[in-house]
């Protein structure tokens, strides 16, 4: 009994460990996270300039269209 109690802590203790590394994931990327602030700041004016064009504005609406479809059928999919 000793031994599965001490396999469960130790698969659980991994299975944290390998929860806590996903997690940590976007702040280990190498760039701050105030950084991407400053950008904003500094680049929303080019950001909207970008997106108002035409020739990126209707590839960007369809592929975000497409993304929130299949969201909307994988979310509303029986489970198997």
């Amino acid at each position: 009994m000793a031994k599965i109690r001490d396999k469960f802590d130790k698969d659980i203790g991994d299975i944290l460990e390998e929860a806590n590394d996903k997690h940590r994931n976007f702040s280990k990327s190498g760039v701050p996270i105030f950084f991407w602030f400053i950008f904003l700041f500094f680049a929303y004016d080019d950001i909207l300039r970008y997106i108002g064009s035409p020739i990126l504005f209707y590839p960007l609406l369809f592929i975000l269209m497409g993304i929130l479809v299949v969201i909307a059928l994988v979310g509303t999919a029986p489970l198997s």
